[in-house]
């Protein structure tokens, strides 16, 4: 079914007796179509964060995950066909998958329980499909109030939201630091953009203000009960294939007395662990060890944490090494990208080997196991360059995270967001193995299949010894 708007959107606005008194939220996550889904990444603390300040203002609200439930085998889209040579090949994926619901099925719950506005996350614009169906189930199920949609991958594209689907607006931002106006005016509020007579307008977003942290437990496995926070938003560093900064501009932290407040107040349990998810946290390390503390002081003292989304290893050394060991670190996730000194400088980086090396041998002294993140696919890479970047991690006490580069509207090389309305967001997935530089499919999915082979390797030779 085609969906557009007609007339003008802005009319969906909260009548002020409803917003004071009786308005009804429901906080969206849609289900997701990939060839994997991690439990890290299905933590989902945007919605989170969002639940805790509607909930702090005293409205009523429900998080309807659609991503829960059993993991559903489902047919490869059409635009992933070029993939279909490489299913079932040894070390790549055999299966596409739905994780979650139907969007009817979805849309049927949340029409039950009335709500006064819908919003709806989207925390990848390789995932805008699923999303935006999920918006189209429920105006075909009845569904006539605002429809909102938010998260990191519409601050990267928001008229692509708007585009295929009748939904009242899309924010750019962080919504729980601006929940106020947004409730008022789900339209117009600042950092919206909207349907006007099928003109898109838009508005400037608001500076980035004070913010909340936030803790959530996850699944427990083998008697430890996980936990994923986030105490920082944004980074210093300006990667030019990092999106961070199209949705949190910026390197801020959250307060230590509110983050105390939360490690006081989070039920732990005998033995917790927690992942940290910020990516740029190292960078102010007395900080990090601050809230290391008080973790220790709340959780006991058998608490662990990991750091498991990309930290830079240029802001780590012997010594904080150390200090995270002493604090319980068990697991590193660090990000090399590339060994190339001219390709991560067209991108805002520099490259240390010495440096990488040092970190991870300090992380191996101490028994933290250390996954090493390689981006493979960026501009001016090879499928030679990037072997070579696993073969000098093949040396070295780490797994191997190989991941094919993805674009997001916005990022350096992608400015020009009109180019993807003319393609699937699905192409922007790193198991798409899209071609988008100079490596093609075959070559990366090589890549992905060779990195998968080390691993398995070094994971067998360290059973017999």
């Amino acid at each position: 079914m085609q969906h557009g708007i007609n007339g003008s959107s802005r009319a969906q606005i909260i009548p002020e007796e409803a917003w004071r008194y009786h308005l009804k939220i429901a906080l969206v996550i849609p289900p997701v179509r990939d060839f994997y889904f991690t439990p890290q990444r299905a933590s989902f603390l945007g919605p989170a964060l969002l639940y805790d300040e509607i909930v702090r203002e005293g409205f009523e609200c429900e998080i309807f995950n659609g991503c829960s439930g059993k993991a559903r085998r489902t047919q490869l889209p059409v635009e992933l066909s070029y993939l279909a040579p490489y299913r079932g090949k040894e070390g790549f994926f055999k299966h596409y998958y739905r994780f979650g619901k139907l969007p009817a099925h979805l849309a049927g719950g949340i029409l039950q329980w009335k709500p006064d506005i819908v919003f709806i996350s989207s925390f990848a614009f390789c995932y805008a499909l699923e999303a935006i169906e999920v918006a189209n189930a429920l105006r075909d199920a009845g569904y006539c109030g605002p429809i909102v949609f938010g998260g990191a991958g519409v601050s990267a594209h928001p008229a692509y939201y708007l585009q295929h689907t009748s939904a009242t607006s899309a924010f750019v931002g962080e919504a729980d630091t601006c929940l106020d106006a947004i409730l008022r005016n789900p339209a117009g509020a600042p950092g919206m953009w909207y349907l006007e007579k099928e003109n898109i307008i838009s508005s400037a977003s608001v500076a980035a203000k004070e913010f909340r942290p936030v803790i959530l437990p996850m699944q427990r496995s083998s008697g430890v009960q996980y936990y994923s926070g986030m105490f920082t938003r944004g980074c210093p560093m300006k990667c030019g294939f990092c999106s961070s900064r199209l949705h949190m501009p910026g390197f801020r932290k959250a307060s230590l007395s509110l983050i105390k407040e939360l490690l006081e107040k989070t039920a732990w349990d005998k033995k917790s662990h927690l992942n940290i998810e910020d990516d740029a946290i190292v960078r102010d390390f007395d900080y990090l060890l601050e809230i290391l503390y008080y973790y220790k002081k709340c959780a006991g003292g058998n608490a662990t944490f990991s750091l498991e989304n990309g930290i830079d290893y240029r802001a780590l050394n012997k010594e904080k090494l150390k200090a995270l060991a002493k604090q319980g670190l068990t697991k590193l996730n660090i990000a090399l990208v590339s060994i190339d000194a001219a390709i991560a400088k067209r991108y805002g980086r520099t490259v240390s080997l010495d440096i990488f090396s040092e970190v991870v041998e300090a992380a191996h002294s101490h028994g933290i196991p250390t996954t090493a993140y390689l981006i493979a696919g960026l501009k001016g890479d090879t499928h030679e360059g990037v072997r070579r970047g696993l073969m000098f991690l093949s040396q070295l006490p780490v797994l191997i995270g190989i991941s094919p580069f993805y674009p997001v509207p916005g990022i350096q090389d992608f400015e020009d967001r009109h180019f993807f309305d003319t393609i699937s967001p699905r192409l922007c997935a790193g198991t798409s193995c899209y071609p988008w530089h100079d490596i093609s499919t075959r070559e990366l999915v090589e890549l992905f299949c060779e990195a998968r082979s080390i691993n398995f390797s070094r994971r067998e030779k360290n059973r017999y010894h």
